[in-house]
């Protein structure tokens, strides 16, 4: 009875279908001019910042010191994440990101308002192994640009444009992972091509290949070694990646020959090549050596 009596306050000529949406459906929210204003940053400011955080993490006794730049990074996690919970180094399964979501999204718009975030990520990107202990944040981008580039395939009139504010996110990403060296070849390399898939292949490599790898590679300054100069660097002969985590971008690279041959050469062929002409060292070598 009840239901009969909703059903006929729902479908009567007076009943109240308003809905309020807060953008345009098929094209997302709209333009907020504030955030507009707010994205402008002076370029030599941020400059300034970074050479000012330079000197202050800057030991006179040692030349390359890293704790100065760990504690910035730990600190940026401290200010940007708005949870003291999730927020180690290693990344969980995908989905597990739904819980997580919304302190993502959180730290997206984040780094969306204020573009001196991602100047920060690189300042620190460059002294490894820094990077690791920002894993929070790499792992918050990751997740809303997965999900946001699977939301590409639910409008499929909607045209793509390459230059937008999801693929520009999507490159830094990938760029920051690749100079922190938390990604072994090829994969370094994907920041340069990554405009060239669509948008279901994009969300297809952020899955196979960049998460899964991350999450069976934990980011922690264990992976790096200290050489003479006290540099920590990975090694991409030692750090080999298995096949399962490139197999997915060399089918797509090979579907997209015409357009990436050259970056296919480059990043799967070559390697090979030079594999190949390195002459292995076995225990008959190291006899002969010896005598």
């Amino acid at each position: 009875m009840v239901l009969l009596q909703n059903q006929r306050h729902s479908l009567g000529p007076n009943a109240n279908r308003t809905v309020l949406h807060a953008g345009v459906i098929g094209r997302g929210l709209r333009p907020d001019l504030a955030t507009k204003e707010q994205k402008v940053c002076p370029a030599e400011m941020q400059t300034l910042l970074l050479k000012a955080l330079d000197a202050c993490c800057t030991v006179a006794d040692k030349q390359n010191s890293v704790e100065g730049y760990s504690m910035i990074s730990l600190l940026l996690v401290e200010m940007v994440s708005t949870d003291v919970m999730y927020n180690g180094l290693p990344f969980p399964d995908e989905e597990f990101t739904k819980v997580t979501m919304e302190r993502d999204l959180m730290i997206r718009r984040a780094f969306s308002t204020s573009p001196v975030l991602w100047a920060l990520l690189g300042f620190i990107a460059a002294h490894r192994p820094a990077l690791c202990f920002s894993s929070v944040l790499l792992r918050a981008m990751c997740a809303t640009c997965l999900h946001q580039w699977r939301a590409k395939n639910v409008n499929k009139f909607q045209p793509f444009d390459p230059n937008d504010e999801l693929m520009l996110c999507t490159q830094k990403l990938l760029q920051l992972l690749a100079m922190g060296q938390l990604l072994p070849p090829p994969l370094s390399n994907l920041h340069v091509i990554i405009k060239h898939f669509e948008p279901p292949e994009i969300a297809l490599l952020l899955k196979e290949c960049i998460w899964n790898y991350l999450k069976d590679h934990v980011p922690s300054p264990a992976l790096f070694h200290v050489d003479n100069n006290e540099l920590h660097w990975r090694n991409p002969h030692v750090s080999k990646i298995p096949p399962q985590y490139v197999d997915t971008l060399r089918n797509l690279m090979q579907k997209k020959l015409t357009k990436l041959g050259q970056h296919y050469y480059q990043m799967f062929i070559m390697p090979e090549l030079n594999e190949a002409h390195v002459p292995q060292v076995g225990p008959v070598d190291l006899i002969n050596a010896e005598l």
